[in-house]
């Protein structure tokens, strides 16, 4: 019952739906840029998303059966899009077109500190509203928001691969 109230929520998120109304705690100035991406290669992206729901966290997967966040990112862009991005954080982090948080739209990728220092040690795909999809060691791969600690605190940037 979670799974399928989650992935509707996804699925309201990705459409970016006018009806949408966040609960007020997540109301904030972090609405997506709308997306010029092609509405079947959206719909890829939510199947593997589909796919990957919840799977659990595993150091250097990169599959349902259990993912890194690097790894969850990767596969994504690798089924949905058939693009091959870096595998690693840092990698991902020093390619890709540096994007303002307030220009990230579905797909982009973020990235967090998760600790002291500016070097990037995890990954998620931006998906809309402050909401981004990610391989959490504590959680598997779940969705959080900005506003979730440790997220805001320790937020370094974004990248965009797709046009």
């Amino acid at each position: 019952m979670r799974l399928s109230l989650i992935i509707s929520g996804l699925s309201a998120l990705l459409l970016a739906s006018c009806a949408y109304h966040p609960d007020s705690r997540y109301s904030n100035h972090m609405e997506a840029e709308p997306t010029p991406l092609d509405p079947e290669l959206v719909e890829r992206f939510k199947a593997e998303i589909r796919r990957f729901w919840q799977a659990p966290y595993v150091w250097g997967g990169a599959s349902p059966q259990g993912t890194d966040c690097s790894g969850l990112v990767h596969t994504l862009y690798l089924r949905a899009a058939d693009e091959t991005i870096p595998r690693h954080t840092t990698d991902l982090y020093a390619a890709g077109l540096p994007v303002n948080w307030k220009n990230l739209r579905f797909a982009d990728l973020v990235f967090f500190s998760m600790g002291a220092g500016r070097t990037p040690r995890h990954v998620g795909l931006y998906i809309d509203r402050g909401f981004f999809i990610h391989a959490s060691v504590s959680n598997g791969v779940t969705l959080s928001h900005f506003s979730d600690p440790p997220y805001m605190e320790t937020y370094l940037g974004a990248r965009r691969y797709l046009e």
